[in-house]
């Protein structure tokens, strides 16, 4: 995929349809994972893993699982299923959604691609790509579950470093993300725009400011008539202990408000805000979060009929 001044396009090349060609012919008797197992073992298919790098093996991870069920990774020994962690992180991207049990996928995750630090990162910029994918296991969901259990301090220590090294360039996924969203922000379905809210609002914990800008007002552009996602959003991220995400989110609420024409769903976005905010012991602390969420309810209660809430 690319992305320049005369438009957007995809390219194919000629040796990865040879690879799937050739891929799909290896494997057209084989009927079990039994017969699998033993051809890849010491049969038919084990030259394949004999070279570190074969086109061919990278297709294996996509066709494989789709076609028997199995993970590639675990029908190889220990010492071959370590070479081939690159081959497997693709195939994620590629495969069929059915095709990912996310329990196998996990101990996959846990068992080979935690213990080195490049791979981990490759990780998490292929789950960057997979977020906006309805139905997908990995998507935004997963990965917004999985960035929620940590501590901001243990979670700055990798989320930020993969935000930065991705928004460093004008290729990255986020920024083509970004620009995407933008331009074909109409043809999305209500799903999928809030899949990419997720992605993006995580995304302002980064420390390019030219970036976060952007993001944020994508998600005021994704917001904008359609308050019900901002809300969706809000109460998502009720817990998510980090003001710097939080603090953007609002921003892109208050200027949706501000923009929008249809302001339906504006009673239960008023509702969240006032309980995310202040309807607790304590104030939420950041002074500009708060003043964000003030203008929201006064900005509405101004427009519309709402719930009656003690100034």
């Amino acid at each position: 995929y690319r992305w320049g001044d005369e438009g957007e396009y995809f390219q194919f090349a000629y040796e990865k349809y040879h690879n799937i060609l050739s891929a799909n012919h290896l494997l057209r008797e084989i009927d079990s994972i039994e017969t699998l197992k033993h051809n890849i073992s010491n049969g038919e298919l084990s030259f394949l893993f004999d070279k570190r790098s074969n086109g061919i093996i990278e297709e294996l991870f996509i066709i494989i699982p789709e076609r028997y069920g199995v993970e590639l990774l675990e029908i190889l020994d220990e010492d071959n299923a370590k070479k081939f962690i690159d081959e497997y992180l693709k195939s994620l991207i590629w495969r069929k959604e059915s095709s990912i049990s996310l329990d196998v996928t996990k101990r996959m995750i846990n068992e080979y691609v935690i213990e080195k630090k490049r791979y981990f990162y490759d990780l998490l910029n292929i789950l960057l790509i997979i977020a906006p994918i309805e139905e997908h296991p990995l998507n935004a969901n997963f990965f917004h579950e999985y960035l929620s259990k940590f501590k901001m301090a243990v979670r700055d220590y990798f989320w930020v470093e993969c935000i930065y090294k991705d928004t460093n360039y004008s290729n990255g996924i986020l920024t083509n993300i970004v620009k995407l969203t933008h331009k074909q922000k109409k043809a999305y379905s209500k799903e999928t725009k809030k899949l990419i809210s997720i992605l993006l609002s995580w995304s302002l914990a980064s420390t390019n400011n030219t970036y976060r800008d952007e993001a944020v007002r994508t998600l005021v552009a994704i917001f904008e008539n359609e308050l019900d996602i901002a809300e969706y959003i809000i109460k998502k991220f009720s817990s998510v202990c980090d003001g710097y995400v939080k603090e953007g989110i609002y921003c892109a609420a208050y200027g949706a408000v501000m923009r929008s024409q249809d302001i339906q769903g504006a009673e239960q976005l008023v509702v969240t805000v006032y309980n995310d905010i202040f309807n607790k012991e304590e104030v939420y602390p950041h002074i500009i979060v708060r003043s964000h969420a003030r203008g929201i309810i006064e900005f509405l209660g101004n427009s519309i009929i709402v719930p009656t809430i003690d100034k």
